[in-house]
């Protein structure tokens, strides 16, 4: 299965209700906004 997730800075009214909403970002969003397309995901850490 692919799995994929989105971060997004403004509405996202394209998702259309079709995806489910999971997480905020609660810091670091200075990090977030140097994010280009193409950029890869190199680790990631989830927490509860």
């Amino acid at each position: 299965n692919d799995a994929q997730f989105f971060i997004t800075k403004t509405d996202a009214s394209w998702l259309n209700g079709q995806y489910t909403n999971f997480g905020i970002v609660t810091k670091g969003m200075d990090v977030v906004n140097k994010i280009v397309i193409g950029d890869k995901i190199l680790g990631i850490n989830i927490f509860p």
